[in-house]
């Protein structure tokens, strides 16, 4: 666990020359791929934990296979798995690793880093599961039935569950002849096997097939392409022992992940006597804006030295820039009872709206305590209470919360849907009660909340509102404190998901429902088609006619190689086009003149002279807006495609271009104040990135989506 701290950042630039990074897999035997030196619960555990360490960690797990696994915070590690080495930017996807070994699997995560890496594991087949944070699902399911039938030739008809992006490969025996296909893109890497993706029609679709005296059924097997759900959510810890006098009251600022915006957090005075309280578990605003997450705890009449855990959880929408997130999100609070008389039993509703994220309750009082009893959004207010205890200590209760300015579609994005949630309520007649819930399968948990109630005795309050590290378990706690008190505790979160189908209204895509956004409501009232076939650029043209938005800013093209625009070097010494871009410029497509680095524009980035890791360019354009993509998976949103290399403390961006002239794809590049260029270190042309020599950038961190433009230099990337 780690404590809330800022983070140091160091400069990056393109094009700074560095040793080759090497990534290497050492076995420690024939089967046993490295010494076990941590330990994991067995499955159904899905967790590893944080580390809380640095060196190397080695721990095993069993499992008759596959088994699906994806990491946390592995910057500068790489996770090698029964000998096969993964980067962090390729475990941090998900990957599926086969029963090779016996059905024991040894992770081996590399020294160095965060001492707070992760590994979560699932039991897999074939499909995968989800991290808990970001809605990962690889799972699709292609199933065929019998169309007409004739003398000479047969109907197949598919239909594709489970995801509405997927790739089906159809086998059928060599003496067959596939002589049509419908709705679907078709392509035969081979003669008898036929590639099927989604053309915007759906997922039924089918094929004619010339048995040539065979009449054998083909063969499928689905892959699902689905984007993640592009929802983000990371929770930092921080701790804190004490040892105290009775009433002493101690709280702990915990500054939210950098790259992330505050949505919520949680607390647990963990007490080893009698019983520690927590006063204060929410969302403060600082001067400049500047917010993070407070909790403070104290025990009352009786000391008590414990342990304050507290958890800030910060969100990012794949897409979008987090400081155009940032904007987005609202901070309101109230103290109750207004004015300068405080109360024993203070309580007071905050009015919030659909599109609330979060929010917590703070007490004041000038006496011995005032004690947490509620905060929990409750319908369409952030509900707070709190209470003196034994002793009179009249005071207030505040209640604060963050809120997404937009009930609609975000550019870049999607819509979001937020809901709120509870757990069963529990009743305890004494002692400690619990209440847990369960985040559902598909959302992802923004903030948590909880309540107290009393129906015998002095009372009860909170004392625990948390979340497991795979953010998908909340667990509420109250107690009673030197004399017996019943009743009841209840759990309570927030959780969001991408809304299924939606995309940002200035680029084509799937039809769009209504409900979706108030211009989709008026567009498709002029034209269905918009809401029931394919929102095409008819609709997008219609989002600045009729609703009055620019498109400007968000609608995305596909770039031609045009190196003329980049390479206008003046040996007179004039600075021009290709002395102030470099490769985050080129490969975005967007001309800032300000030889652009990852995360400047979204409040992160490498400021150092010692380099910049591939890993963590990564992770900045991320905060920037760049998605995280597979070359199977592809782009959304009409998105170009672009590529990460790195080598040590050094990287480099490549950019996918498209040549009308050879009806293809090729990849290019400008290294620094250097020229652009379509030739690889080799003089070749590049039309395999990962294979092709890339001189030092030996390293291949993966592939990110950016939205570009067909005019050179007017990509829409928010980049500085």
């Amino acid at each position: 666990m780690r404590r809330c701290g800022r983070l140091r950042t160091i400069l990056c630039q393109c094009g700074r020359a560095a040793a080759v990074l090497s990534l290497t897999a050492t076995l420690a035997s024939a089967s046993e791929y490295c010494t076990p030196n941590y330990s994991v619960a067995p499955l159904p555990n899905t967790q590893s934990g944080s580390f809380n360490r640095t060196n190397e960690v080695c721990f095993e797990v069993d499992h008759d296979g596959p088994l699906g696994f994806n990491c946390s915070n592995m910057q500068g590690r790489t996770v090698t798995v029964n000998g096969t080495p993964y980067s962090s930017s390729v475990c941090s996807g998900g990957v599926t690793v086969p029963n090779t070994n016996g059905g024991q699997y040894y992770f081996d995560v590399s020294a160095g880093g965060l001492s707070y890496a992760s590994v979560a594991f699932w039991a897999g087949s074939g499909s995968g599961g989800s991290d808990g944070s970001s809605g990962l699902s690889w799972s699709c399911t292609a199933t065929l039935s019998a169309g007409q039938r004739w003398s000479d030739r047969y109907n197949l008809n598919v239909s594709v569950t489970g995801s509405d992006n997927w790739k089906v490969t159809m086998t059928y025996p060599n003496q067959e002849t596939m002589i049509a296909t419908w709705n679907i893109n078709a392509t035969w890497p081979q003669s008898n096997v036929l590639v099927a993706t989604p053309n915007g029609n759906g997922s039924n679709w089918g094929v004619t097939i010339k048995p040539n005296g065979n009449w054998t059924w083909p063969t499928v097997t689905c892959d699902s392409l689905a984007e993640p759900s592009r929802v983000d959510v990371k929770m930092k810890p921080g701790l804190y022992d004490w040892e105290k006098q009775p009433q002493e009251q101690k709280s702990v600022e915990c500054p939210v992940e950098l790259g992330y915006v505050l949505t919520g957090g949680g607390a647990y005075a963990e007490y080893a006597g009698p019983g520690a309280l927590l006063t204060a578990n929410w969302p403060q605003e600082l001067p400049g804006g500047y917010r993070e997450w407070v909790a403070a705890s104290q025990d009352l009449l009786q000391v008590d030295n414990h342990t304050l855990s507290v958890y800030s959880i910060g969100l990012r929408l794949f897409g979008v820039n987090t400081k155009r997130l940032e904007g987005m999100v609202s901070y309101n609070s109230m103290a109750f009872p207004p004015g300068t008389v405080g109360a024993s039993h203070p309580a007071g509703a905050l009015g919030i709206s659909s599109t609330t994220l979060g929010g917590g309750a703070s007490t004041q009082t000038s006496g011995t305590g005032q004690l947490l009893t509620r905060s929990m959004a409750d319908g369409n207010a952030w509900k707070v209470a709190s209470k003196d205890h034994l002793v009179r200590s009249p005071g207030w209760v505040n209640a604060a919360t963050l809120t997404l300015n937009t009930t609609g579609v975000i550019e870049g994005f999607g819509a979001l849907e937020v809901r709120q949630m509870k757990a069963a309520a529990t009743t305890v007649q004494s002692g400690v009660g619990t209440s847990v819930g369960q985040v559902s399968p598909g959302w992802t948990l923004v903030s948590l909340g909880g309540e107290a109630t009393t129906t015998s005795g002095p009372g009860r309050m909170l004392f625990r509102m948390d979340v497991d590290e795979s953010g998908r378990t909340v667990t509420v706690q109250s107690k009673d404190h030197l004399s017996s008190s019943g009743g009841q505790t209840t759990a309570s979160w927030i959780e969001i998901r991408k809304t299924p189908g939606s995309h940002g209204l200035c680029n084509a895509g799937a039809a769009l429902a209504p409900s979706m956004d108030g211009c989709v409501a008026q567009i498709c009232a002029t034209d269905a088609h918009c809401c029931q076939t394919r929102w095409d650029s008819t609709c997008v043209a219609k989002v600045t006619s009729i609703c009055g938005r620019s498109c400007a800013n968000y609608t995305c093209s596909l770039p031609t190689y045009n190196p003329d625009y980049w390479n206008d070097w003046d040996e007179n010494g004039i600075y021009g086009v290709q002395w102030l871009n470099n490769c985050y410029n080129y490969a975005t497509n967007t001309r800032t003149d300000t030889t652009a680095q990852p995360g400047k524009a979204s409040g992160q980035y490498c400021v150092g002279h010692s380099g910049c890791p591939g890993e963590a360019a990564a992770a900045f354009a991320t905060n920037d807006g760049l998605i995280p993509t597979t070359l199977e998976a592809g782009c959304p949103d009409n998105r170009a495609l672009v590529a990460l290399a790195g080598c040590d403390g050094n990287f480099h961006w490549y950019r996918r271009d498209w040549h009308p002239e050879e009806n293809r794809y090729r990849w290019s590049s400008k290294d620094g104040d250097e020229a652009a260029t379509d030739r690889d270190a080799a003089g070749a042309v590049i039309t395999d990135i990962e294979a092709a020599d890339r001189g030092r950038y030996t390293q291949f961190i993966g592939y990110f989506c950016t939205c570009s433009s067909s005019q050179e230099g007017q990509g829409h990337a928010e980049i500085e």
